[in-house]
């Protein structure tokens, strides 16, 4: 007869071993340790089984000490910031010390079912959730249920769930208060947020126990910095993958590739990287090359890098069952591939035909794979300066794969099931190892389509096969927000949709938005029609490159917001939820879309191009970055411009800008600070090589700006890399400043994007709606030393 689910049961022994607090109760047990004031690891299982090895976590030798009493049949520990309590019947509850519950057990608490384990939290007054990863929906999740189990899933509806990435981190928020909440499971986990019911939010773990991390803290920011601590962050990506890609399903011959180039130079659209998709394989054979379509090698290599383009290659995991193809043969004389229980290759069907798969869960099979990886490339003439690994759910034709499979691990062999969301993390882990093996001196670049916690560590994410309608459009803001929350600053969607074919003036708002994206990657199927920047006709090409160029532009700002990532794991692109957490209007669904770029832009995308839209800003006065025009905090009705998406900027923000160039090895002629009078302001410019890793030690320049109503100033310059020349833009400077410490301020017209053509032969007058008139500016060569401008 089946058994009913297990609770905790009642609390019988509490003792402490080395920084972890055990709480034994009658069915289960419950372990908590801090390590930091406001970070918390806790574990819940039924049984007596092994500490889980954690894939990502990167967790302190030593944690900190905490001290429980006994209060009310349970023990309760109080810390400055926090007070702990664990309950008579194993319910754990962490409260403010002014006694606002932060996130406590419902009092179901934790039940245990044939190895399931669900985790019932309380729901308290209008609290929201925010975050997990890669998910659809709105932006607070309250109310939905969510499975993370990456799943190839062609042409996804802006609702349906699993997607591809698992990210099992969540942030709340109620009360005054914000936590943040990681599940340490690459397995199947599940997350209701109070879907069907009123009373709790849970999460429940498939393979028995469960183990998460709760984060405290003042904000967002806080929250997601202490989840960065543990899961880690980015390092500095190379500054051209911050560029705009050009990719297609599939651009072959060779010759199509280097027209493609040709195209945008001759058109001066600017463009860093071009993608090769399976056709430049040999049958879709890993490792290969397709000897008619793309050698010799230097015969498209080399014009490429002479006009500045990087090129990324994909990489699949599926190797051909064939006999004599090296990759295959080895894999299946080591057993580094994935095998059913009783030790037969798992076959199934890929782009090569029936295919075995590399067991990336196994550290010898990733080594392995990396050794490939270096090989390939030194074998291919350096001709590839990036990988993309796709396909890596691992994807059989939209099949799940079966639950027969076993992985190798370092502690023995275990169910595929337990580690199947880790499987494409691991493969783009070994991928990114290949690149440093063959180029150790450069930044390895890996896009990858499937990923797990600590995805950030090793390379960007995109949101997959995406459609070109309006919704994913839209879709796609909501999700690059969502990953950001959730630690994963380098991701994007591609832009145009990869299914279907977008309309001329959609695809213009398409790349309006991907210039706003960390990565900024245009990307169509096979037998659709083109979709590069010049091919909707020539208002939209105009449009696309006004576009591509604001990007081009503002890449200080986005190489900066790496950076800031690197040290303190905020996003580049950020949700509005950051600053405003507890703002209705953030949530709302005519608003949720919207995001800011670091602290300076904010963003609103629109499906429409022409007509009016409704925006929201947030209290205080801001700037229309096109036209300097004010606009004060709250719902406003704008006519929409085809030229450009709304973007603004707050008094009292800044960020460095530069001219355009139509590749990141191309020198700007211009750098530029922008300074938004009306509050008093600082801003922080960082830059270095964009290559390599000199900037480790002190090849880097770094300096802080500050304003206020009278004055301005730069601190002094850091690092070894020469200031050189600036100007800076004094945004709303009131025309009665003439000088600046008796320097003339110069005041001219200035464009962030040029004006359209006029295609009407009749009216040839051009549209300067987008244009600031006399901004004031002031350019000097800078020695890095400490100057203080005073206005006058």
């Amino acid at each position: 007869m089946p058994r009913l689910p297990q609770p905790l049961g009642t609390l019988l022994e509490y003792r402490s071993e080395q920084g972890e607090h055990h709480f034994v109760c009658e069915n289960g047990r419950l372990r908590l340790s801090a390590y930091a004031p406001l970070t918390f690891r806790f574990r819940i299982d039924f049984g007596a089984d092994p500490e889980p090895v954690s894939i990502c976590a990167a967790v302190p030798e030593t944690p900190l000490e905490l001290h429980f009493e006994p209060s009310e049949g349970g023990f309760e520990c109080a810390l400055k910031s926090i007070r702990i309590a664990v309950g008579p019947q194993g319910h754990l509850g962490f409260y403010h010390p002014d006694g606002r519950a932060w996130w406590i057990d419902d009092p179901i608490g934790a039940l245990e079912d044939q190895g399931r384990i669900t985790l019932h939290k309380a729901l308290q007054p209008g609290e929201r959730f925010l975050g997990l990863g890669e998910k659809t929906g709105p932006l607070d999740k309250r109310g939905r249920q969510y499975q993370n189990w990456n799943t190839d899933r062609f042409a996804y509806h802006p609702e349906d769930d699993p997607l591809y990435a698992s990210i099992p981190f969540y942030i709340g928020l109620h009360s005054g208060l914000c936590y943040g909440v990681w599940i340490d499971e690459p397995g199947l986990s599940t997350f209701n947020f109070g879907a069907s019911n009123h009373r709790f939010a849970s999460v429940r773990t498939e393979n028995g126990h469960l183990v998460g991390w709760f984060f405290a803290g003042a904000d967002l920011a806080e929250v997601v910095y202490q989840h960065s601590r543990v899961t880690g962050t980015s390092e500095l990506p190379p500054l051209w993958a911050l560029g705009y890609q050009q990719c297609r399903y599939s651009y072959y011959p060779a010759s199509e590739l280097l027209e493609l180039s040709r195209q945008f130079r001759a058109r001066r659209i600017p463009c860093d990287t071009l993608y090769l998709d399976i056709h430049y394989m040999d049958d879709y054979k890993v490792f290969s090359w397709h000897d008619k379509r793309f050698r010799p090698l230097s015969a498209w290599s080399q014009p490429l890098q002479e006009a500045g383009f990087k090129v990324v290659a994909i990489l699949d995991p599926g190797l051909k069952r064939e006999e004599g193809y090296a990759p295959f043969d080895e894999a299946l004389e080591k057993n580094w591939v994935l095998t059913h229980y009783d030790g037969e290759p798992y076959w199934a069907e890929a782009w090569p035909g029936l295919c075995a798969f590399p067991d990336f869960v196994n550290p010898k099979a990733r080594t392995w794979w990396s050794e490939w990886v270096a090989r390939w490339l030194s074998e291919s003439e350096g001709c590839i300066d990036g990988l993309w690994t796709d396909m890596n759910e691992p994807a059989v034709w939209g099949k799940s794969v079966p639950d027969t499979l076993i992985s190798q691990t370092d502690q023995g062999p275990e169910a595929h099931r337990v580690n199947h969301n880790a499987y494409g993390y691991f493969m783009a882990q070994a991928t990114w190892e290949g690149l440093q093996r063959f180029r150790p001196n450069k930044r390895p670049f890996v896009l990858s389509r499937a990923g797990y916690s600590g995805q950030q560590r090793i390379g960007a994410l995109w949101t997959g096969d995406n459609s070109s309608g309006p919704d994913h459009l839209m879709l796609s803001a909501r999700m690059m927000a969502g990953m950001g929350l959730s630690g994963v600053p380098f991701c994007g969607a591609d832009v145009g949709g990869f299914i279907g074919e977008a309309q001329p003036e959609l695809f213009g708002r398409w790349m309006q938005l991907g210039a706003f994206s960390p990565l900024f990657r245009g990307h169509s199927m096979i037998h659709s029609r083109d979709a590069e920047p010049w091919s909707f006709g020539e208002e939209v090409e105009e449009i696309c490159r006004n576009a591509i160029g604001l990007r081009y532009r503002l890449l200080p700002l986005f190489y900066q917001g790496f950076d800031e990532h690197h040290r303190t794991g905020l996003p580049v692109l950020r949700s509005l939820a950051f600053e405003h957490p507890f703002e209705d209007a953030v949530y709302q669904p005519e608003f949720e879309n919207q995001f800011a770029v670091g602290k300076a832009l904010l963003v609103a995308p629109f499906a429409q191009a022409r007509g009016y839209g409704k925006i929201w800003l947030p209290e205080g006065r801001w700037y229309d970055l096109y036209t300097d025009r004010i606009w004060e905090g709250g719902v406003h009705v704008l006519e929409l411009k085809p030229n450009a998406l709304p973007v603004f900027v707050r008094a009292g923000r800044g960020f460095p800008a530069q001219s355009v160039v139509q590749h990141t090895a191309e020198r700007p002629q211009a750098r530029e600070l922008h300074l938004y009078w009306g509050e008093p302001g600082q801003f922080e410019v960082y830059e270095d090589a964009g290559e390599g890793y000199a900037y480790r030690v002190d090849d880097f320049l770094t300096f802080r700006v500050h304003w206020d109503e009278t004055r301005f100033s730069l601190g002094e310059a850091c690092g070894r890399r020469a200031p050189g020349r600036w100007t800076v833009f004094l945004h709303g400077l009131p025309e009665s400043f003439s000088q600046a410490n008796g320097m003339p301020i110069e005041r001219r017209a200035y464009r962030w994007v040029e004006p359209l053509s006029n295609f009407d032969p009749y009216y040839r007058d051009v549209d300067l709606s987008l244009e600031i008139g006399h901004l004031a500016r002031l350019s000097w060569d800078w020695d890095g030393q400490p100057v203080d401008w005073v206005l006058s």
